[in-house]
């Protein structure tokens, strides 16, 4: 235990390097590092393993408070690696139906960063809306935070409500920027794959068409789990 958080206390300043790498050019970041080292697998699922603890982070200042931290940080864990593990499988199977034959070490070492890049943007992009409605009523805000689901919420004003269309507005225009920035990293898998853009899309479409079904499948899981 005592090595592990060492290694994450020497790995920490190069998280924040390599998260804006990964951000600002995935293909690139990918395409200079030797996947078939003995080190990069341990390096992706470490950068993982930070991004999710910065999710958490980030979530905190948005959860009610009477949450048990524990309970939350371990729902919130487990919810994040069920949804990037069943991303991960459906964007291996969609490039392996079109032909993409690229080991399982270096697939999932490149989804691993991936992953961790998009879940810390989402949070911080929700971490944002929040924060825009607590500036302006902190009351409603409050109301927001501790209602079980957004469709429970009930604007009291027209300043609430305009809110909370703003409050969406912030969220979807940040899911389409995030959605937009992944199909932009996807010639990384390209690259990986060794194939071309027409197949480069076919996969594209592919993994569009699984992602509903695991996407409802999350949001089940999430509801059992009390998220």
């Amino acid at each position: 235990m005592k090595e592990l958080f060492e290694k994450v206390l020497q790995y920490l300043p190069r998280y924040f390097l390599d998260f804006g790498e990964v951000f600002s050019g995935p293909k690139t970041f990918i395409g200079q590092r030797n996947l078939a080292s003995a080190e990069a697998f341990p390096d992706a699922l470490l950068f993982f393993g930070i991004s999710i603890v910065l999710l958490i982070a980030l979530q905190l200042p948005i959860q009610p408070a009477d949450q048990d931290f524990w309970k939350f940080a371990g729902s919130v864990g487990v919810l994040q690696l069920i949804a990037v593990t069943l991303s991960a499988v459906i964007t291996r199977v969609a490039w392996w139906l079109v032909g993409g034959r690229a080991s399982g070490q270096s697939f999932f070492i490149t989804y691993a960063y991936f992953g961790g890049v998009m879940i810390v943007l989402i949070s911080a992009i929700q971490l944002l809306a929040f924060g825009v409605v607590k500036i302006f009523d902190p009351k409603f805000f409050q109301q927001l935070v501790d209602a079980p689901k957004m469709d429970s919420v009930a604007p009291q004003t027209d300043e609430q409500s305009v809110l909370f269309l703003i409050f969406g507005a912030i969220v979807a225009v940040g899911i389409v920027l995030v959605s937009a920035w992944f199909f932009i990293g996807w010639g990384a898998f390209r690259q990986l794959n060794a194939l071309s853009k027409w197949r480069s899309l076919a996969a594209a479409i592919i993994y569009g068409l699984f992602a509903i079904p695991a996407g409802a499948a999350v949001l089940f899981i999430a509801a059992a789990m009390g998220r």
